[in-house]
């Protein structure tokens, strides 16, 4: 592995520390909790997204009744 593209790292990761720690290269979806000079990461507009798909449901004829979502942990934040 040469490197790695890490999703919603944690503070603390044990993950990213080992990736660290052998000079693996790491690209983050999201900005990292902590992040170091050098760290690159990719951001999206969630709310903008979330938007576009409920959007796209509702035309599909789904109802907002019916609609599920699943986000991650309670601290993640939202706009």
């Amino acid at each position: 592995m040469d490197s790695m593209l890490l999703l919603d790292s944690p503070k603390g990761d044990p993950v990213l520390r080992a990736l660290r720690a052998r000079g693996i290269p790491v690209v983050f979806d999201g900005r990292p909790v902590d992040p170091h000079p050098g760290d690159i990461w990719v951001d999206n507009d969630h709310a903008a997204t979330t938007r576009e798909v409920l959007d796209h449901l509702a035309a599909a004829g789904a109802g907002a009744s019916h609609c599920t979502a699943a986000s991650g942990p309670s601290t993640t934040r939202t706009q």
